[in-house]
């Protein structure tokens, strides 16, 4: 996106690894509401209200966009929220070091920038929608109804 002349503002505690002219970072621990609600204020201080919000974050918030109240929801002016919902496997990123994975010629690593592609053309769509990479992610719900023996088997 900031290679298009878009400004990409990024909250995390650790900088980004790519420096570009059009990102901004502010340092935020996106799990403590009063950090972001803090950091929020400046970022519509430095560049306006946010037009596209990609929560990236590794937290749960413990609910679905599906749960929240109405009050919620009126709180980010949502009336026109799309949400695109990205399920992917394992990410060639620090959040999943130390992950052993038992068959990894079935279930092979993603490299980020394809992941990226793939949330910046759904995106440009301007639609929500689901993402599920790689494929064998569709199947990993269905694990539930078998047996636990196959739970170890699938898992180190």
């Amino acid at each position: 996106m900031a290679i298009m002349s878009i400004s990409v503002v990024v909250l995390d505690i650790k900088p980004p690894e790519i420096e570009h002219v059009n990102i901004a970072y502010y340092k935020c621990d996106v799990s403590k509401f009063e950090e972001v609600q803090g950091v929020a204020r400046k970022i519509v201080e430095d560049f306006g209200h946010p037009t596209i919000l990609v929560n990236n974050a590794g937290i749960v918030k413990g609910k679905t966009i599906l749960d929240e109240s109405e009050a919620e929801i009126i709180e980010y002016d949502a009336k026109t929220v799309r949400t695109t919902l990205v399920c992917p496997g394992e990410i060639k990123t620090g959040m999943f070091e130390g992950i052993e994975v038992r068959f990894p010629f079935i279930t092979p690593p993603l490299a980020p920038l394809d992941v990226v592609k793939l949330i910046f053309t759904a995106l440009e769509k301007d639609q929500g929608q689901d993402i599920f990479v790689p494929y064998y992610v569709h199947f990993v719900p269905a694990l539930r109804i078998l047996p636990s023996f196959v739970h170890d088997l699938v898992h180190k």
